[in-house]
């Protein structure tokens, strides 16, 4: 090969990227950490053992995202061997990235539970908290989409948490506990296991909100009957003093309006502010003439269980006049008859 040819050739491998979980990492082809990465995620056990014998100290590299071959590895299609092996190599079980993740934060949002089951059988730490205080249990509760495996898997990788001595109550930042998420995000089988596990149907975030606020945020009215079953308070106001009706009204979320007032929700409550649910209703959007009709729904549901049109919050406006500002032509043709 003529040198020029290998000058060449040298310039177009002198860098290249990895791609993993969503971000791009610049490496230098000599140093060999995106190789590891790739045969991590990959699970390709020839090449990754190739690359551990020669160059060992790859086991405990780390990308631009503070990011090690471990957190790669869960996240492969088959992750248990590449895992065990780099465990059995020397990769720090509970490296944190950037964001404070470590490999059982990454595997649990991926609901990777061949991935956990080897991470706890290292002694992964199941109440490390990211950056956002959320724990892996956490990370369950956001992880996969709205489908049947999906719920297995949650179910599951629960299971495994709470056995490993997971914190069922454990709050992020903002207070927020993995029954939160559940609710908020209509996980029904892992909210039976974590209310099996004695989670806080009480337990308020930040803001004040119990589980049974984030369930009427979600409209999941399935979750708002369990959570009342086991002892939540339908009344629970949080600090702006809105009860899960007010919640429910502000985002026009009519089965879980049913829901709550079919389970003793006041129709006329009062936050701070003075305002009713029907008036928090007139009052959730301006200008939206696409939701009128859902407004009128919901209003209809609150108005046959008793709220009261005529009600002024602490401005002296009703829903009525909230209605007209807001440009809810149907929503004020209902509210002017009521």
């Amino acid at each position: 090969m003529s040198e020029a040819k290998v000058m060449r050739t040298a310039i177009m491998m002198t860098t290249f990227a990895v791609l993993f979980a969503g971000w791009t990492t610049p490496c230098l082809a000599e140093d060999k950490p995106a190789d590891v990465f790739q045969a991590a995620q990959k699970g390709d056990m020839a090449v990754l053992t190739s690359l551990l014998e020669e160059s060992p100290e790859l086991v405990r590299s780390r990308n631009k995202l503070e990011q090690t071959p471990l957190h790669a590895a869960v996240l492969g299609r088959e992750p248990a061997p590449a895992v065990e092996m780099l465990l059995n190599r020397g990769a720090e079980v509970n490296a944190a990235d950037r964001r404070q993740d470590t490999p059982l934060h990454v595997a649990t949002k991926a609901l990777s539970v061949s991935a956990v089951e080897v991470l706890l059988a290292h002694k992964a730490d199941v109440n490390a908290a990211n950056g956002r205080g959320e724990s892996p249990l956490h990370g369950v509760a956001y992880g996969g989409r709205d489908r049947a495996a999906d719920d297995e898997q949650r179910e599951a990788l629960a299971k495994l948490l709470l056995r490993a001595q997971a914190k069922v109550d454990a709050s992020d930042k903002d207070g927020m506990t993995p029954l939160h998420v559940a609710a908020v995000r209509g996980r029904d089988r892992l909210l039976a296991v974590l209310l099996e596990a004695n989670a806080g149907v009480s337990v308020a975030d930040a803001k004040g909100r119990t589980p049974l606020h984030m369930a009427a945020l979600g409209n999941h009215k399935k979750i708002i009957e369990t959570l009342i079953e086991k002892k939540a308070d339908v009344k629970a106001a949080d600090k702006e003093g809105n009860t899960p009706l007010h919640t429910a009204a502000s985002r026009f979320r009519e089965e879980a309006v049913e829901a709550l007032l079919a389970n003793g929700a006041d129709a006329n409550a009062r936050n701070a502010a003075g305002a009713t649910p029907l008036i928090v209703l007139a009052n959730a959007v301006h200008g939206d003439r696409a939701v009128d009709a859902a407004l009128v729904k919901v209003a209809g549901v609150l108005l046959a269980q008793g709220a009261d049109a005529a009600a002024k919050d602490q401005q002296g406006n009703t829903a009525l006049d909230y209605a007209r500002q807001n440009e809810h032509e149907q929503l004020a043709a209902l509210l002017g008859g009521a």
